[in-house]
């Protein structure tokens, strides 16, 4: 979180807790490296410990609204990796639809990565 808090002042984004009750339960963002192409992108994720309760689609649906109110936002975009059921769900509750797949689009820990698009349109 320390890590996220000056995003915002280096107009990076906005980085956000998923807070439940008082409880961060996650984390979710809207990241601005594509604002030039009139694309945010949103990044998030859940504690194992409160997954499968609905936190990251409602996350998703707040920030989607928020999104709207960015001047220059048109599209936002979610980048999944295939085997992640769990977040494929969440995108799809929050209204967001399958793209296509982008073959070793992302590294992680050191590994080119596929990932499914998923985006909507303002």
């Amino acid at each position: 979180m320390r890590r996220q808090q000056s995003r915002h002042a280096e107009g990076r984004g906005f980085p956000f807790v998923i807070d439940v009750r008082g409880t961060g339960v996650g984390t979710i963002g809207l990241w601005l490296r594509k604002m030039s192409e009139g694309i945010g992108i949103v990044g998030y994720s859940v504690s194992p410990a409160h997954r499968r309760r609905g936190f990251a689609s409602d996350a998703l649906k707040a920030i989607t609204e928020f999104a709207w109110t960015v001047p220059g936002v048109e599209r936002i975009e979610l980048y999944i990796e295939p085997w992640n059921r769990g977040s494929i769900r969440a995108a799809e509750k929050a209204g967001y639809r399958n793209a296509g797949l982008l073959p070793a689009h992302q590294e992680i820990g050191g590994t080119a990565r596929d990932m499914l698009l998923y985006s909507r349109i303002a």
